[in-house]
């Protein structure tokens, strides 16, 4: 008996009437390692109690889970400089996920990796922004639970789950 369309109900009428919550993925974009292990990472700092959330990192055709990155992780890099990186955020009851692909530069002193060849510029350390406004839901790509997307659990959505157990 697969007790997943129970669960996904029982979630769902426990939010009915909720607003859905709304995230932006952030996180450091300058780095500048100085030596061969480092403990540098690519902090997860979004915003507001995430522990409830699986976390993805993308690079090129590489995906790393966690909430952190360390960059050791990330070795052997195939190049330095700016590149673009992706965070993306699920959350484990709702299913909704939210993701931001943004340009970051790493320059390790230690080693000599060729320039990175993408559209990123280079990010000046003084003016990078993290928490740049945004408009609600932004980085939502998914809405999960919240199947009409309006941003609250109602009865539209209700009608979804229901018409989906068998």
């Amino acid at each position: 008996m697969n007790d997943y369309p129970l669960y996904l109900l029982l979630t769902f009428l426990s939010l009915y009437g909720t607003q859905s919550r709304d995230l932006q993925p952030a996180f450091p974009t300058f780095f500048q390692p100085h030596g061969q292990q480092t403990a540098f990472e690519f902090d997860n700092l979004s915003r507001f109690d995430t522990v409830n959330y699986d976390w993805t990192w993308q690079w090129q055709d590489r995906e790393y889970n966690g909430a952190f990155l360390p960059l050791n992780q990330m070795l052997p890099m195939t190049c330095e400089g700016a590149f673009p990186m992706t965070l993306t955020a699920t959350d484990k009851a709702t299913q909704a996920t939210f993701s931001r692909t943004e340009c970051v530069w790493v320059v390790w002193s230690y080693y000599d990796f060729p320039p990175c060849q993408s559209e990123c510029t280079i990010i000046d350390a003084g003016g990078v922004v993290i928490y740049e406004p945004f408009d609600p839901y932004q980085y939502r790509v998914n809405c999960g639970l919240d199947a009409n997307c309006n941003g609250i659990y109602d009865a539209e959505d209700l009608l979804t789950i229901l018409s989906q157990l068998n």
